[in-house]
């Protein structure tokens, strides 16, 4: 299993990734996103990232915050760097500008939880 330091360093690893997301789409529109090809590849691979360090997480941790959905932003993941020819724009968008916001809120509360666990 993973260490608590471990855990530390893909949830902050996390928060980084998140921010840099809602950095790209600070006021920014879906158009600017079918527009900007830059855009799409900043946030697809942001995206993907965040996917690909889920998955680094130990299964007994995931189980500890089953409201996040964890197969899915894995599945993410995979459908960006696997069937890059079937993305669908629209739902990047919906994932950066409503999922990922919602995930960093429980990223922020394992944080917590595993600065406490840390501390005792």
């Amino acid at each position: 299993m993973k260490t608590k330091k471990n855990l530390r360093h893909y949830l902050d690893d996390l928060v980084d990734y998140i921010e840099r997301i809602n950095f790209v789409m600070e006021n920014r529109t879906f158009e600017d996103l079918l527009r900007d090809t830059v855009m799409q590849d900043v946030l697809l691979r942001r995206i993907e990232v965040l996917g690909e360090i889920t998955k680094r997480f130990p299964n007994e941790f995931k189980e500890n915050y089953s409201n996040v959905p964890w197969a899915s932003i894995a599945g993410t993941r995979d459908v960006i760097a696997h069937d890059y020819d079937g993305i669908d724009f629209k739902k990047v968008w919906e994932i950066a500008k409503e999922d990922v916001p919602e995930f960093y809120k429980e990223v922020i509360k394992m944080l917590e939880d595993v600065d406490k666990k840390i501390s005792s």
